[in-house]
């Protein structure tokens, strides 16, 4: 495929203006690891009332709660302080297990705000109590055209309406077009965009959402952002 092709290609998958910040971030991150150029979708998708899979679909597959001290952590290839700090922002992880083996698991905060660590940022969804944050949503390869998807979605939301969660939020990365094509098939409404511009420490933050643009000189400083949910609310009460 020639540059030309492969240019087309991306355009279709990212779009006009997603093309060239991932040409850009892919250029600078060859000339240091410690540059980078990424951007961001704000989305949310209601909790729905009704199950994702019908009755008895993907029922070999075991739904459960990974606690803080589970050997199944293992298997969460992300940094033990990573996964650490998730647990101190009062995250929740559900796993996926079919014949013993860890498939796929989804981790959720429903209370209070997620400190992104690499692209430094505090994000909250509100109103308080009726907003959560969900992250880091992963399926093992060879089971991503089954269930496993549908079932770990179907107990978290499950999980969410008992806590009177009605919307949840998370952050994809612009330049993933498979994530976000399955958050549309969610229903997921885009919000907000960031646009992030890190060399080493030093970041640069433009949003459409307060505070709009932020620059960063070193790692502890992080600029908030509130992802309100609240006119969601009201256009699904009148739909």
């Amino acid at each position: 495929m020639d540059v030309i092709q492969q240019t087309k290609s991306l355009v279709n998958d990212l779009g006009w203006l997603n093309t060239p910040l991932y040409l850009g971030d892919r250029l600078l991150n060859r000339i240091s690891k410690n540059i980078s150029l990424r951007r961001y979708y704000l989305v949310a998708q209601p909790v729905p009332v009704k199950a994702l899979l019908p009755k008895g679909k993907g029922r070999n597959i075991t739904i459960l709660e990974i606690k803080k001290d589970d050997p199944l952590l293992n298997f969460i290839f992300r940094p033990n302080d990573e996964i650490e700090r998730r647990y101190e922002q009062n995250a929740i992880c559900f796993g996926a297990l079919k014949n013993d083996k860890l498939i796929g698991y989804i981790w959720l905060i429903t209370s209070g705000s997620y400190r992104e660590p690499v692209d430094r940022c505090i994000l909250t969804p509100l109103p308080e109590g009726q907003a959560s944050w969900d992250l880091d949503i992963y399926i093992d390869p060879a089971e991503r055209f089954g269930f496993t998807f549908s079932r770990l979605w179907d107990e978290a939301n499950k999980y969410l309406r008992k806590k009177g969660i009605t919307w949840t939020v998370s952050r994809i990365s612009a330049y993933n077009p498979a994530s976000i094509r399955s958050h549309g098939q969610l229903g997921a409404n885009f919000l907000h965009s960031t646009t992030f511009l890190s060399i080493g420490e030093f970041q640069v933050m433009l949003t459409d959402i307060a505070p709009y643009i932020h620059i960063s000189l070193y790692k502890e400083a992080a600029p908030r952002i509130d992802i309100e949910t609240q006119s969601l609310a009201r256009l699904r009460e009148h739909s």
